[in-house]
């Protein structure tokens, strides 16, 4: 049952996705007009930048890190929580 809506989720979203990407042009389009022309109104900036949040996925972020954190331990510990939240679970 689990399954059957995994792939029913994933065949929604890949189905939002390619109706969000047929609209890429007029998303431009209104971000081009809005860069442009400063009267026009927030909610058509918001409508585009969904769009495309929605046909390509929001723009990756950079994380930075400094420290003395070693992914080895944080790895290990998290390995360790996985585990025990699974032998909790049966």
């Amino acid at each position: 049952m689990v399954g059957s809506k995994n792939v029913a989720t994933k065949q929604a979203k890949a189905a939002l996705e390619q109706l969000a990407q047929e609209h890429t042009g007029a998303a431009l389009a209104v971000l081009v007009d809005v860069m442009q022309n400063a009267e026009a109104p927030a909610a058509r900036v918001s409508a585009a930048v969904a769009l495309l949040d929605r046909g390509y996925g929001r723009p990756r972020q950079a994380v930075e890190h400094s420290g003395g954190v070693d992914v080895g331990t944080v790895l290990d510990a998290a390995r360790k929580r996985v585990s025990s939240a699974s032998k909790r679970s049966r």
